[in-house]
């Protein structure tokens, strides 16, 4: 296992159809990375024993198991994940135990497949208030806990998701925990729901908006 890092100023590109493995490894993004697929010939992100994306690499019997490899972290801001297909991280030792950690809102995640991690599909950590979250489009498969978890260390930013859908989990949908801060809005469909399992506060002094048919 390893730690494979995108340094600051630095740009990584992975073309349509790229297949990149992990065995117990992370990825860390400090800088930006490009993974934009296509519906034919997505990016994928996965495990090392994973014979279903990119063939038999291992020659073992096993199959691909949730938390085979820790996690790919986005620190940097502009990274996009279009297209993309990330399954089986979440590695128990790892950070937040989920298969993408971000540590931004500055990403532009969409029409991508995030599964069959060990905890959560995407664990939010950091949030910056002048970029709005965007989750478009995506499908979120067989994470065993959360499909997203959010509890940032600091302020919170808008969370605009539109599209999505969850299966498998035991929570399908978008997880809150910790204290609201400044303007935010909130804004989902039935289908996505926002879910608060853990305390969730107002700030004094900030305002939360929820929109029309967010659940």
């Amino acid at each position: 296992s390893c730690t494979v890092t995108v340094n600051p100023n630095v740009t990584l590109t992975v073309q349509p159809g790229a297949v990149v493995k992990f065995s117990g490894s992370t990825m860390v993004v400090n800088g930006r990375l490009l993974a934009q697929g296509t519906d034919p010939a997505p990016v994928v992100f996965t495990s090392y024993w994973d014979d279903a994306h990119g063939g038999d690499t291992d020659h073992e019997s096993r199959s691909a198991a949730p938390g085979d490899w820790t996690n790919l972290i986005i620190n940097g801001p502009g990274s996009v994940l279009d297209h993309t297909w990330i399954g089986y991280g979440g590695a128990w030792y790892g950070y937040d135990k989920a298969n993408l950690v971000l540590n931004t809102s500055n990403v532009t995640i969409r029409d991508s497949v995030i599964a069959w991690s060990f905890e959560k599909g995407i664990a939010i950590a950091h949030l910056d208030p002048t970029y709005p979250l965007r989750l478009t489009g995506n499908t979120f498969l067989n994470n065993v806990q959360w499909a997203v978890y959010a509890k940032p260390d600091s302020s919170w930013a808008d969370v605009l998701l539109n599209g999505n859908s969850s299966s498998g989990s035991l929570w399908n949908g978008f997880g809150l925990e910790g204290v609201i801060d400044g303007t935010v809005t909130f804004s989902t469909t039935a289908s996505f729901p926002f879910l608060a399992e853990q305390e969730v506060a107002v700030a004094a002094d900030s305002t939360l908006t929820v929109t029309p048919g967010t659940t």
